[in-house]
């Protein structure tokens, strides 16, 4: 949701992770703010985000997107990362 959030009104994801988290959100609230013309509350920015997320999912079941599409390449699961602070890592998959 935090990317979607940031998308919308084409933030930074870096900077606003840098922010403290309750400042972020109130800096996005005051930014929506003045571009809509609504009013938002902090707390509110969370449920954009899952919105926009939600639309964005229900949008790409209609172009006949599922949940087979909806992951990693085997390859990024499979194949360890060859350098980095990262090398011999792989991608792991919650469910």
């Amino acid at each position: 949701m935090r990317t979607a959030t940031c998308d919308c009104p084409t933030l930074c994801v870096f900077i606003f992770d840098m922010a403290l988290d309750p400042t972020a959100i109130k800096n996005t609230a005051a930014l929506m703010e003045a571009v809509t013309g609504l009013n938002f509350k902090p707390e509110e920015i969370a449920r954009v985000g899952e919105r926009i997320n939600n639309l964005a999912r229900a949008f790409n079941v209609r172009e006949g997107f599922g949940r087979t599409e909806d992951s990693f390449p085997e390859r990024l699961m499979t194949e360890p990362l060859p350098g980095g602070a990262s090398k011999g890592q792989l991608i792991r998959v919650c469910l």
